[in-house]
């Protein structure tokens, strides 16, 4: 009884040390290359430039069961020019790639799952956007094998935005990529740990010049000689602070046309008040159009112009 103990024994511990050895070299099957279980993650830089991504050491948060890593990378060329307010939606393909970590004993969940051809989902969703941009995930669902080499997919994510997107301030699209938690037979234990990652995906938006340009009458009457003001109401309805030129574009010869201020400066939702004063020669007589061009410029670079405004006044006796 004795002889068969100590041999039952030794058994068990020749057992336990191969078993170790094929934990610790025993390739994957997958025929993973990755070190250490260093996961290269890519952030919102341009894919030619990588010099700029970062890296780092996933490990499985279990002893026993596998750990989920996602990564999504995106061109940075797609999201560098500004959004035109009320345009069409701007694409961006995102690159969303899924691999798993071996915890000590790992491997034969890993082997179990390779021998299935098991394929797990990420769940990629838009969790924070402004109210004044629209967004959507193309495909929301992705779907892939399990296996300790990334394997990427894309999906494309379209963003807009309306015209109270504020000009050249930049904005974010929060996006996030998640897997939930696999048990294994049975429910008693986790074989695959949940996993997400949460990226800001940022924007701007172009100038976009709203201007309502009010006279506080298109008809004037006056007598020779006798000046007469018509007030003039310019109201910002676009998404940044304007400078607004005003100029005489058509007027008649030796008349007296004076426009005060010629130059407004409006922020967002707020008018001002132009005066414009007429004076006929003393000569006048007959029907005289006076028209003047306001054109909007953004206050913080002058050389983006927006469409300019007419208006006619028009100057009986």
């Amino acid at each position: 009884m004795v002889k068969t103990s100590n041999l039952f024994n030794k058994t068990l511990v020749i057992g336990v040390i191969i078993l170790f050895i094929g934990i610790v070299i025993m390739p994957s099957i997958c025929g993973n290359n990755v070190k250490n279980n260093e996961y290269l993650v890519v952030t919102n830089v341009s894919k030619v430039t990588q010099n700029t991504n970062e890296t780092h050491d996933i490990i499985s948060s279990s002893l026993f069961g596998l750990q989920s890593v996602i990564t999504v990378s995106w061109d940075a060329n797609q999201t560098s020019e500004p959004l035109e307010p009320h345009g069409a939606y701007r694409i961006i393909d995102l690159d969303v790639s899924y691999s798993v970590a071996k915890g000590f004993l790992g491997q034969f969940i890993f082997w179990y799952y390779i021998f299935t051809h098991q394929a797990i989902n990420v769940t990629i969703e838009i969790i924070e956007k402004p109210d004044y941009c629209t967004a959507n995930i193309d495909n929301s669902i992705l779907w892939f094998p399990i296996c300790d080499t990334p394997t990427v997919t894309q999906t494309r994510l379209g963003v807009s935005v309306n015209e109270n997107a504020p000009a050249f301030e930049p904005f974010c699209v929060k996006i996030k990529a998640s897997v939930n938690d696999i048990p294994g037979p049975f429910g008693f234990l986790t074989f695959i740990n949940d996993f997400e990652i949460i990226q800001s995906i940022f924007f701007t938006t172009n100038y976009l010049s709203i201007m309502k340009v009010t006279p506080e009458s298109n008809y004037i009457e006056t007598t020779p000689g006798t000046t007469v003001v018509d007030p003039i109401t310019v109201e910002n309805l676009g998404n940044g602070k304007t400078i607004v030129d005003i100029q005489f574009i058509n007027f008649p010869e030796g008349w007296s046309l004076i426009i005060d201020p010629p130059q407004l400066i409006i922020e967002v939702d707020e008018s001002k008040v132009t005066n414009l004063s007429i004076t006929p020669p003393l000569d006048f007589y007959g029907y005289v159009t006076i028209i003047l061009r306001f054109t909007p410029k953004y206050y913080y670079n002058p050389e983006i112009q927006g469409l300019p405004e007419v208006i006619a006044v028009n100057v009986k006796p």
